[in-house]
């Protein structure tokens, strides 16, 4: 029997076992056998998972092939230690068209969503509907009394562009997440679309502003329901060739390393 040929290879007081202990192993022996060598000697068909006996395990080695690694993409990660966001005001046309624009939405949406909830949507913005925007706050603007440089600055981020994604965040109830953190998942979608952008070869900027957080400007312009606000506005085109780099963070003093 397999309990007398394994009995005699582990010693009694280095193994705890549970009362259905070889129950179990006759089962799983049964529907998924894997030879396994103990101490260098045949004894019997195993499941392929380790014994958590709380003492060190017997010498034994599965015959079946480990799982491979993720292979390695080492352009993608040169693209992420390169990426450069274009400046807004020096995207020009041409933009990209419906079918070059649904795999970056594609894209956009591979984020993490805790709760599968996928609190956010997308408004694709493009020349009417950005012109319209730009009057918008241009009749906004005076009326939350910002000075008329910051109001003109705003107006042209819609005059002057030709496509814009806006990323709605839009939380639902849950009881297990919380709002702030779905807010960070529309982030994220801001974030991925930004990226596929310049994978893709166009140029693209995150952007949002006051009228972002406007009630007034997310209901009359977008048509937003009350508890959804703008996680921000991906502005795509054709960016100048090269865009300049700019300085960026010292990882040493942006990081702390926890080891205990």
């Amino acid at each position: 029997m397999m309990r007398d040929r394994l009995a005699p290879l582990i010693p009694r007081n280095r193994l705890v076992l549970h009362p259905g202990f070889w129950a179990d192993i006759r089962h799983i022996v049964r529907h998924n056998p894997v030879r396994l060598r103990c101490r260098d000697r045949a004894v019997a068909h195993l499941p392929c998972c380790p014994l958590d006996t709380g003492h060190a395990s017997p010498d034994i080695t599965s015959t079946q092939p480990e799982r491979a690694m993720p292979p390695k993409r080492p352009h993608v990660m040169d693209f992420l230690q390169t990426r450069r966001s274009s400046p807004a005001k020096t995207l020009s046309l041409p933009v990209p068209g419906r079918g070059q624009l649904e795999p970056i939405l594609a894209a956009g949406l591979r984020v993490p969503d805790h709760g599968k909830l996928e609190p956010w949507h997308m408004l694709v913005l493009e020349r009417q509907a950005l012109i319209r925007l730009a009057g918008l706050v241009d009749r906004l603007g005076p009326m939350r009394g910002l000075t008329r440089e910051r109001v003109e600055k705003t107006r042209r981020q819609f005059a002057d562009a030709h496509l814009a994604i806006a990323v709605v965040s839009a939380p639902l109830p849950s009881p297990k997440v919380p709002a702030s953190e779905q807010q960070l998942s529309a982030g994220a979608v801001c974030l991925s679309l930004l990226n596929a952008a310049l994978a893709s070869g166009w140029g693209a900027n995150w952007l949002t502003g006051w009228m972002a957080t406007d009630r007034e400007f997310l209901n009359t312009g977008l048509q937003l329901a009350p508890s959804e606000t703008i996680a921000g506005f991906i502005h795509i085109g054709t960016a100048p060739n090269p865009t300049p780099e700019r300085p960026r963070p010292d990882i040493g003093a942006k990081t702390t390393w926890v080891n205990s």
